[in-house]
């Protein structure tokens, strides 16, 4: 089976070519979006030091809460219960991360969305991170940074990535 398509970019990403491969109707119709864009835009956001991340965010009282999970996780789920009490979805699947001059994380929302179809071009400071994972009983246990750490860089969506991109 041929690929739907390939993306071919040039080390500045400035430049590529994108092929397609036929349509079985013999139509030559093409239309960039997801994963094309994403992809792209990953790259783009990494040489800029910012990461996306698997995770739902909302908005309370001007800061970030997120929901990072794994797919079928909750997430879209957990925003829609946040909306229905009075916050703001500012997504509910990807969200970009950065930290400013002044060391402070900020949540970015983005124009990839889970099931709820929700989301925001607005940011906030980070106030707290939580893993979403389901069981029989809710409950909140804190992580040790490592393990925090360790669950974070598994819901990063990141592409393959050249030195120039590492911070």
């Amino acid at each position: 089976a041929e690929p739907l398509a390939r993306v071919r970019l040039d080390a500045s990403l400035r430049r590529g070519d994108v092929v397609q491969h036929p349509f079985r109707d013999g139509g030559r119709t093409f239309v960039v979006g997801f994963p094309i864009d994403e992809h792209v835009a990953n790259r783009v956001l990494a040489r800029a030091g910012a990461v996306v991340l698997h995770a739902a965010t909302v908005l309370v009282d001007g800061e970030a809460i997120l929901f990072c999970g794994h797919s079928g996780a909750g997430k879209s789920t957990i925003s829609r219960l946040a909306e229905d009490a009075g916050a703001t979805v500012l997504s509910d699947d990807r969200t970009i991360l950065t930290v400013g001059g002044d060391g402070v994380v900020r949540a970015h929302g983005t124009p990839w969305h889970g099931s709820l179809r929700r989301g925001s071009a607005g940011s906030a400071p980070v106030r707290a991170i939580y893993l979403l994972a389901q069981a029989a009983a809710d409950r909140v246990e804190p992580l040790s940074p490592a393990a925090a750490l360790g669950e974070l860089y598994v819901r990063l969506i990141q592409p393959s990535v050249d030195a120039g991109e590492l911070v």
